[in-house]
């Protein structure tokens, strides 16, 4: 039988699965089923005689109608999930039963939860294996077929397949699964197709190829006498069918198609050419013939000038089999095949590192590490060096590259954009229709969420110039299935876009033969598709959703009446809009070119000199444009109107052009009014926040609170680079060792009670803490304070369930102080209700873990780094609300003896980061190092713009060695009016002070010591030092001047600003994402990670303490995709994100967490109302005290200059009507920048 004749699964890939005819289960009095009636020869007959063999007869299945969506749906009517009942069975405990009920209960309510669907059939295929191979009675084998749940497990495996692909690891369980159950001839029928279903979603396993092949192996040597398992349970009739249908061109043909789908995976494809390559030797031994050895040999030619890792190894088997065919040629062909092979060889070489890492990472488990190893991998195959390894002319090989994206997208089927990149890459490199599309349909497959996937589909699908009825097919999978389940409202637009596209383009394409009948039929598709639209959006947002945000469709849809001379029509469309988007420029900037390009069409007249021609009036589009400038809530109104001036400067004539600037000059009034209202409230806004800002200061006199605001200026990012803790931060990103790790910061606070003020305590958690063990799982809270409550006052209790034991808890309970634990230790075996309870001391059993990789800083990470230590009863992760940069987390152990066995991890190294784990002792906390807080650092204000460097340096090294100066500058480069200044010794520093008051530049000079600062509220994430200036947004009104003050217009925020500007600005708007609800435990790293999943990500600025995060990415449809994507999404287990609006970030309460007890009558409650963004609290978090008070969205960078703007002027000082207005009012006036500067001691 020709290979070529077998069926590739790669090359027809499956859509949605056909149902599984499971293997039949052995009983006594079983009855065969229908297929078994049917006399074994004449079945044989039916499969050994069809030119595809079995894998035809296998995969045999009716074709598609295509005539309408209902007949395609019902032929891809998913399979109904296993029904929630209370399951029983002796192999799995009662708490596992209960999560399968439970599971069942979430998947029957929703069948694409694609999680519930995985751990349902995971916990049901445990089940399976520990009745078969019970763990511990292993000679108490269990009767596979007698497994309570066995049909709910094959029926929670079918319903997963008809939704979502099942994945190497699933397909590999349900195989083996099968294999144990599949008895009779029948049994193994069945088998194959299965496997042809699995080779057919996974076609790059080399795992999944294998077994087939060795199952197949097993199956012709049990028809061939060999004595098996197989053989035994077969009857005569089974043996006869066995015998005519498991034969061994059947066993070469799938050993052939998986080299064929692994042959260029140069890491383990041997592990099938090797079974290929005996089989077809077998057969050259029982039917020798001339053309056989040609054949075997061209298969040895063939793979040695493959690159592989078992090279080596084919070589050797090829010296045999030369040995044996040639021996009189065999040092010629030895010699020619070696040189042959040396390109191989090379490209293997060129790759032998990035396999390594692959290995190594895969069999670590670390799948974080192993994706970004093919990240690098498929970088190297795109562009290769030019000598890698002393290796010269490392060049792109296409085959290789496709292996790669074979092998990442089969060990990361669920990531959308390792598919894409995939498909693009096909796309860019002009590949054969046929591979893009088998690809995309395994894509679609795995990713059906994926709008961008299946819009891709549908486009390779028209430009191979594919039948109408295929694409309406795929549109209506993408659009019905799971996609509409899964995927935001962005993802679903993306493929009605493509389609409407696809639409109008096939109406108009007279080349092809386009009729009128296609004109009208994309008429009702693109008209029935905005309907649906509408629907869906209303569906999954409610009456809130207005359309798509840049009305794509509809776009399309005015084109296509534009085309189809319904100019009428098309206008009215646009007019339709006007309520959804008329409040923004762009669509009025839309709507104008649509009737400027109808206007052009008509717009000549003949002149009367002749050779001169006139432009008939665009009223039409005057008339839109004066609509438009006279809309209140416009984003840019600015733009808009010198929009309106241009277009009648060059488009009307004089009596209309006044009129228009009558108008404008208008327009222009009301929005300089409305702009004035906005930067006065922003302005104050910004003096609340000043005002909030100093009050939040810990200080002890006026002269400490003068310097903690004036250092307070300082960014995170421009701290001195001598400073020790900085440079330990700059160490650890670049995977370095830091020389001694960064200690816990502590929040400064007053160093003791005030008058009037309660007493302030510092906790000491690792000393007042007890540990309960052996409390009943009905046990809560109240109970253990009952229980304790005449050992002393409770601080925190931590109620978890016992690590080594199901029916106990472990309890952590926190006391004021260590005396109070002593009185609790006296309670230890004493009767909690009916059991007996242990009680310890804490003390010694916490561990202090700092310096590791910021994205590692997830709980799970380090239960599974800590677990072979003991039992971990909690972890827990500093807050970050006041500091953002705290990268440490505790760890608390059972005993001390486990936390004691733990730091055995202290110093490993952990992707360049050398791991810090100690025990816990407040004691031992170290002193800060760096020349701020060595007192070694001056900051200098009122400096003179002009000054520079070597000016300053000139001015204060008579003092001693300055060792570095730094001048802040703005993004223009000009000095902000202050530098800081390092000396080498202390004592020159003090010296320098004298320069305080003295003149500098025709200046007074302004010089203190620098204080260092505990809080870091924020951390930033860029990828580069500033934005680009995008240019203007159209060419016609570029550089046309504002009426009202003959400037250029201005921004959303900025009438002043160029437009360069303020294209900038809209740019950065369009590109940004708010989101909120990031617990105050989680760092920017993190929260990077999650946001990149849309996109590249620009720039990141989270705020722990108002539990959130700006982000801004790429480019605009980056930033699209994460507003319908990210809402939803966890960040933290039990933590979903939501998108919001930039304003709200602010507007919740800050979150305010003390590291001190508070004694005394005025001591605070724990509130725990949780209004903050980030206010909730997260299972592992640091137990602190929490007080929420009310805060102003800040609106101004602090201690910064603003720009100008209407109602600003120049420096950040808002318009002084307001302040002066105030005056004699009796209220109490809200502080200003003057005020602000002024108490800085700089004259306003």
């Amino acid at each position: 039988m020709d290979i070529s004749s077998l069926l590739s699964p790669s090359d027809s890939p499956r859509e949605t699965p056909p149902p599984m005819h499971a293997p039949h289960q052995a009983t006594p009095k079983r009855q065969p089923p229908a297929p078994s009636k049917r006399s074994s020869s004449g079945l044989s007959q039916q499969i050994t005689s069809s030119p595809r063999g079995l894998m035809d007869f296998a995969h045999r299945r009716p074709p598609l109608s295509t005539q309408s969506s209902r007949d395609i749906l019902m032929a891809d009517a998913p399979a109904e999930p296993t029904p929630p009942r209370a399951y029983v069975t002796s192999s799995l405990s009662k708490d596992d039963l209960q999560n399968i009920t439970k599971l069942a209960s979430e998947v029957a309510e929703n069948t694409y939860a694609y999680q519930s669907h995985v751990q349902l059939i995971k916990l049901l295929h445990t089940g399976f294996i520990n009745y078969v191979n019970p763990p511990d009675a292993p000679e108490n084998r269990g009767i596979p077929h007698e497994y309570n749940l066995l049909q709910d497990l094959r029926q929670a495996r079918n319903a997963m397949d008809t939704r979502f692909p099942v994945g190497e690891e699933l397909w590999m369980d349900w195989l083996e699964d099968e294999m144990i159950l599949a008895k009779t001839a029948q049994d193994c029928l069945a088998m194959l197709e299965l496997f042809q279903k699995a080779v057919s979603d996974e076609p790059a396993s080399v795992k999944i190829w294998r077994l087939y092949g060795d199952y197949l192996e097993q199956l012709y040597n049990a028809a061939n006498g060999q004595e098996s398992e197989y053989s035994k349970s077969w009857s005569e009739d089974d043996g006869l069918l066995a015998t005519e249908v498991f034969k061994l061109d059947l066993v070469i043909q799938v050993w052939a198609q998986g080299n064929i789908d692994t042959a260029w995976h140069m890491n383990n494809s041997h592990l099938i050419w090797n079974k290929y390559i005996d089989a077809v030797t077998l057969e050259l031994v029982q039917s020798p013939s001339s053309d056989g050895i040609q054949q075997a040999e061209t298969l040895y030619h063939e793979r040695l000038q493959q690159p592989h890792a078992a090279w080596n190894e084919t070589f050797q088997k090829y010296s045999s089999f030369v040995t044996k065919y040639f021996p009189e040629n065999y040092e010629q062909k030895m010699t020619d095949m070696a040189q042959k092979a040396q390109p191989a060889k090379k490209l293997y070489s060129q790759r032998e590192e990035l396999e390594g890492k692959l290995e190594f990472t895969s069999q670590n488990g670390d799948k974080g590490a192993e994706w970004a190893v093919y990240q690098e991998y498929l970088q190297f195959e795109m562009s290769p060096p030019r000598q890698s390894k002393g290796v010269r002319g490392a060049k792109f090989d296409m085959r290789l590259a496709v292996a790669v994206y074979d092998r990442a997208v089969t060990r990361f089927p669920e990531y959308a954009n390792i598919w894409e990149e995939y498909v693009v890459f096909l796309m860019d490199r002009k590949s054969n229709s046929d591979l893009t599309l088998k690809v995309l349909a395994r894509a679609t497959r795995h990713c059906p969420w994926s709008g961008d996937l299946w819009s891709k589909r549908l486009l390779v699908l028209e430009v191979a110039n594919r039948p109408f009825e295929e694409l309406e097919e795929i549109k209506h999978k993408a659009t019905k299935t799971a996609l509409l389940e899964l995927g935001s409202m962005q993802e679903i637009l993306k493929v009605y876009t493509q389609w409407c596209g696809y639409l109008r383009r096939r109406a108009f394409a007279f080349e092809k033969g386009a009729t009128e009948d296609q004109i009208d039929e994309a008429e009702v598709g693109i008209r029935s598709t905005i309907e649906d639209v509408a629907k869906l959006g209303e569906k999954k947002h409610g009456k809130e959703f207005l359309g798509e945000p840049s009305y794509k469709i509809e776009r399309i849809y005015c084109k296509f009446l534009t085309q189809a001379g319904q100019i009428d029509a098309a206008r009215d469309v646009w007019r339709s809009l006007i309520p959804r988007f008329g409040d923004s420029h762009d669509f009025w900037f839309s709507f104008h070119r649509w009737e400027m390009l109808v206007w052009g069409r008509h717009s000549f007249m003949k002149g009367e000199i002749r050779g001169t021609a006139e432009l008939r009036k665009p009223g039409q589009v005057t008339s839109i444009l004066r609509e438009a400038i006279q809309r209140p809530n416009l984003d840019w109104p600015e733009k808009v109107i010198a929009l309106f001036l241009n277009h009648c400067e060059q488009n009307e004539d004089a009596q209309e052009l006044e009129r228009a600037i009558v108008e404008a000059h208008k327009a222009t009034q009301k929005v300089q009014a409305r702009r004035a209202q906005e930067a006065e409230a922003v302005a104050a806004a910004a003096a609340t926040e000043q005002q909030q800002f100093q009050h939040d200061q810990v200080s002890v006199d006026n002269a400490e609170v003068d310097t903690f605001q004036v250092n307070g200026k300082r960014k995170w990012e421009e701290e001195n680079d001598e400073e020790i803790d900085s440079a330990k931060r700059i160490k650890a990103e670049s995977g370095s060792h830091p020389e001694k790790p960064p200690d816990p910061p502590e929040p400064q606070g007053h160093s003791g009670p005030s008058s009037g003020q309660p007493a302030q305590v510092k906790r000491d958690r690792e000393n007042a803490t007890a540990t309960v063990t052996g409390l009943p799982r009905s046990a809560t809270e109240l109970d253990i304070r009952k229980f304790f409550k005449d050992c002393g006052d409770i601080v925190n209790i931590n109620l978890v369930p016992s690590p080594n034991s199901d029916t106990t808890l472990t309890a952590t309970v926190e006391f004021e102080s260590k005396e109070d634990v002593l009185a609790a230790k006296t309670k230890d075996r004493k009767l909690f209700g009916e059991d007996e309870i242990h009680v310890q001391g804490g003390s010694g059993s916490t561990l202090w873990v700092t310096n590791f990789p910021p994205h590692k800083a997830e709980e799970n990470y380090f239960r599974e780094l800590f677990k072979p230590y003991g039992d971990i009863v909690e972890i827990r992760w500093p807050s970050l609300a006041r500091n953002a940069h705290r990268r440490f987390c505790y760890i608390q152990f059972l005993t001390g003896e486990q936390a004691q066995a733990a730091t055995k991890l202290d110093g490993i190294n952990i992707e360049g980061f050398d791991l810090v784990a100690k025990i816990s002792d407040p004691t031992k906390k170290q002193d800060r190092q760096g020349a701020v807080h060595e007192g070694r650092e001056l900051y200098v204000r009122n400096l003179h713009y002009d000054a520079s460097e070597r000016d300053v340096r000139t001015l204060f090294e008579k003092f001693g060695t300055v060792n570095s100066i730094r001048i802040p500058r703005n993004m223009q480069g000009k000095s902000k009016g202050q530098c800081y200044v390092v000396f080498e010794q202390k004592h020159a520093a003090n010296a320098a002070l004298a320069l305080d008051n003295s003149k500098f530049f025709y200046r007074s000079l302004g010089v203190i010591r620098s204080v260092p600062s505990t809080e870091k509220r924020t951390t930033h994430i860029s990828n580069n030092a500033g934005s680009p200036t995008p240019a203007s947004t159209t060419s016609q009104n570029s550089g046309v001047l504002n009426p009202s003050n003959g400037q250029d217009a201005g921004s959303p925020t900025s009438s002043a600003a160029d437009g360069s500007t303020e294209a900038h600005s809209m740019n950065k708007r369009e590109r940004s994402v708010t989101i909120l609800g990031i617990p105050d435990t989680v760092n920017d790293t993190r929260t990077h990670a999650l946001a990149k999943l849309f996109g590249p990500v620009r720039k990141l600025d989270l705020h722990p303490m108002y539990g959130g995060a700006l982000i801004e990415y790429e480019s605009e449809k980056d930033a699209m995709d994460a507003r319908y994507g990210l809402g939803g999404k966890e960040i933290a287990p039990g933590h979903p994100v939501r998108v919001g609006k930039y304003k709200e970030l602010f507007q919740g309460s800050q979150i305010h967490k003390h590291d001190r007890l508070v004694v005394g009558k005025a001591a605070p409650k724990n509130t725990g109302n949780g209004k903050g963004n980030g206010s909730d609290r997260q299972k592992g978090e640091e137990r602190n005290v929490y007080s929420a008070d009310s805060f102003v969205p800040r609106s101004v960078q602090r201690g910064g200059r603003k720009r100008g703007g209407l109602g600003f002027k120049r420096g950040g000082g808002a318009s002084q009507a307001k302040s002066e207005g105030d005056k004699g009012t009796g209220e109490t006036k809200a502080k200003t920048q003057d005020d602000f500067r002024a108490l800085l001691g700089k004259k306003a």
